[in-house]
């Protein structure tokens, strides 16, 4: 079992659609066990600027972290799915343990 970690921001865009949305229903279709989407509160990245959202306001561009556990094939399957829709989303993944 893997686990992928697809760090986006909440205003990227795929088709006139929100990518996390994009990318969750692209997951599914292709059969990936499963996946949650984590909305952050602030963040930074290799861009340096800080990504938030505004409370005051009810929006902003929040960081987006998409977590998929499943089977190498599936990973692997999931990050061609990421890629096709954003060649700056950030991944890494690693081994996990069910418990």
């Amino acid at each position: 079992m893997r686990a992928l970690l697809v760090l986006i921001n909440e205003g990227m865009i795929y088709n006139d659609r929100p990518l996390f949305k994009e990318i969750l229903e692209a997951l599914k279709r292709s059969g990936v066990a499963g996946a949650s989407i984590f909305k952050g509160i602030l963040g930074f990245g290799r861009h340096g600027g800080f990504i938030s959202f505004d409370p005051f306001h009810g929006h902003g561009d929040s960081p987006i972290a998409i977590l998929i556990i499943d089977r190498e094939e599936n990973i692997e399957k999931a990050k061609r799915i990421v890629k096709e829709r954003c060649e700056e989303a950030f991944m890494v993944s690693w081994e996990v343990k069910e418990e």
